[in-house]
């Protein structure tokens, strides 16, 4: 299972990659992905997005912080 790129992921909408099957909390979601949101899904992905596909348990909140700035660099 190989989801779309996460170069531009931060502003984007949640599920909105043509070509990908997103899970149906996914794509219900509503999400727009900023620093926020990204760092709560990171470290409880199934309490941002139920019924995701994401693995729990997620990150701690430092791991979900540096993840955040990894991705604002792509």
């Amino acid at each position: 299972m190989v989801g779309p790129s996460l170069a531009g992921v931060v502003g984007r909408k949640a599920g909105s990659v043509s070509g990908f099957a997103y899970s149906a909390g996914m794509k219900s979601s509503n999400l727009t992905w900023n620093e926020a949101n990204l760092r709560r899904y990171l470290v409880d992905p199934h309490a941002v997005v139920p019924g995701g596909s994401m693995p729990a348990p997620g990150v701690n909140a430092q791991q979900a912080g540096e993840i955040v700035t990894y991705l604002k660099s792509l």
